[in-house]
């Protein structure tokens, strides 16, 4: 398995065959094309750290039946679908029988986020109910958040598939995502300094979604320091030792 250094921001890597990445788009040798109606195409998995991950509080749906929800992170993320690379522990199983649940917990520098699968993730299930832990892990899931009683936000990933990671994968996904992080903070940073709500007065490398979704925090995470996060962040990439490349900050 091998990430990409350069993909797009809240891309998929390339990844060897199964991807977890991507949704499936190869049907078994000798098979006939499906008449069926296409899929709907799965959104693309974010590279984030789990301390951005675990400071978000805002949970958006979009419009429809079938409307993906996605998490709104205090960096201006839109995330349904995550890519993380770090260690599994704590591995337990919480159900059984008929209603099968394993729950693993993830860390990278930054800190650590709960990691589940059931009976609908077969893949997830299979490999946690296998696993030993600790290890070295790619996840590809699905960002979830829940407000307990108290009205505390509490967030999840639940996994789709789950994959074992080298330790250079890891620090390819490290330094990627750090690349990400900084750059949405960069333009996190400058949609407060200007307070324009016209996405049109952002310079024109930032992709309208990203433009939009930061434009988002201003209302649902009022007074939000991006800068808190830049510790973090410096942090994961100071974690991966020397020979590491150098990340560009935009920010400053």
């Amino acid at each position: 398995m091998s990430t990409s250094r350069g993909a797009k921001e809240g891309s998929s890597p390339s990844i060897t065959a199964p991807e977890p990445g991507h949704p499936a788009s190869v049907r078994p040798a000798g098979s006939a094309p499906s008449n069926d109606p296409a899929p709907r195409p799965r959104e693309v998995a974010w590279r984030l750290f789990t301390h951005e991950l675990t400071s978000s509080s805002v949970q958006e749906k979009g419009e429809g039946e079938k409307a993906t929800t996605h998490v709104l992170t205090p960096l201006g993320g839109c995330v349904s679908r995550l890519l993380l690379v770090g260690t599994l522990s704590q591995i337990e199983p919480l159900g059984s029988g008929a209603s099968p649940l394993w729950r693993a917990r993830f860390t990278d520098p930054t800190g650590g986020v709960a990691v589940t699968a059931g009976s609908y993730q077969p893949r997830a299930l299979a490999f946690l109910s296998q696993a030993k832990a600790p290890l070295l892990a790619t996840v590809v899931g699905k960002a979830h958040l829940f407000v307990g009683r108290e009205g505390v936000p509490m967030v999840s990933v639940r996994s789709e598939i789950i994959a074992p990671a080298t330790p250079a994968e890891e620090r390819a996904w490290v330094v990627e995502t750090a690349r990400q992080s900084l750059r949405r903070l960069a333009l996190t940073k400058e949609v407060r300094a200007r307070g324009s709500r016209d996405p049109g007065a952002y310079p024109c490398g930032y992709p309208r979604r990203l433009v939009d979704s930061a434009l988002r925090c201003l209302d649902r995470y009022p007074g939000s320091d991006p800068e808190r996060f830049r510790g973090p962040i410096e942090r994961a990439l100071g974690s991966v030792g020397e020979g590491t490349p150098v990340v560009p900050d935009p920010s400053r």
